[in-house]
C-alpha cells in the first residue's frame, strides 16, 4: 500500500515538473508563476507545496533529475571504450548529444545559468551539485589514467572542473546564432586539456 502511494506521489511530482518545465521553456523561468503551474496541473497551491518548497525547487529538481538520468546512461556505455582518454571524450560528446536531443532542457538550463550568474554563491553551489556526478566520473577516469601511465601526475580535481567549465561555457554559447560549432570547440578544448597531461 505504501509503495503504491509513493509511486503515485512520484508520478504526480513528475507531472508537476513536466508542466513547470514546459512553462519555463515557453515563457521563461522569471515569467512563470506558481499560480500558472498549479492551474495547468489542476492542483491547489497547498498540493504544490507538498512536493516543492518554491519555484526554484522545481527548477533544481528538474535539472537534477535530468543530469541523474544522463549520468546513468553514460555509466551504461562508458566502459565500451578502452582508454581513459576515450572515455572522457565520450562523456563530453554524450553531454552534447543529450543537449541536441532535448532542446527544452537545454533552454531551461541556459536560462538557469543566466539567472545563476546574477545571484549569490548558493546558486553557483547548486550548479556544481548538478554536475557533481559527471565531475566525479571525469575525475575517476583521470585518476585511472594516471595509474595506467596514460596521463602525467596532475591535480585531477582541477582538470575535471576545467573540462566541465568548458562544456558549460560552450553549452551557453551554443544558443548564440554566431557560434554554432560549439560541439567541435568543446571537443578541441578537452583534447587540448588532455594533451597537456598526456604521458
Amino acid at each position: 500500500m505504501n509503495e503504491d502511494k509513493n509511486n503515485l506521489k512520484k508520478i504526480r511530482k513528475n507531472e508537476i515538473m513536466k508542466i513547470a518545465s514546459d512553462l519555463f521553456y515557453s515563457k521563461g523561468i522569471s515569467e512563470t508563476t506558481i499560480s500558472e503551474i498549479t492551474y495547468l496541473a489542476n492542483i491547489g497551491k497547498g498540493t504544490f507545496y507538498e512536493y516543492f518548497k518554491n519555484k526554484d525547487d522545481v527548477i533544481n529538481e528538474y535539472i537534477k533529475d535530468y543530469f541523474d538520468n544522463v549520468h546513468n546512461q553514460i555509466n551504461e556505455k562508458v566502459d565500451d571504450f578502452k582508454s581513459n582518454r576515450e572515455k572522457i571524450l565520450f562523456i563530453v560528446k554524450y553531454l552534447f548529444k543529450s543537449k541536441e536531443k532535448d532542446e527544452k532542457f537545454t533552454y531551461v538550463l541556459i536560462e538557469f545559468l543566466r539567472l545563476t550568474f546574477n545571484k549569490k554563491n548558493d546558486e553557483v553551489k547548486k550548479l556544481h551539485g548538478f554536475n557533481e556526478q559527471v565531475l566525479n566520473l571525469i575525475n575517476y577516469h583521470l585518476k585511472k589514467g594516471i595509474q595506467t601511465k596514460e596521463f602525467k601526475d596532475c591535480n585531477t580535481e582541477e582538470i575535471s572542473i576545467e573540462i566541465i567549465s568548458s562544456i558549460l561555457g560552450n553549452l551557453v554559447m551554443s544558443l548564440s546564432h554566431e557560434f554554432k560549432d560549439c560541439d567541435n570547440s568543446t571537443k578541441c578544448n578537452v583534447e587540448t586539456i588532455l594533451n597537456s597531461i598526456k604521458n
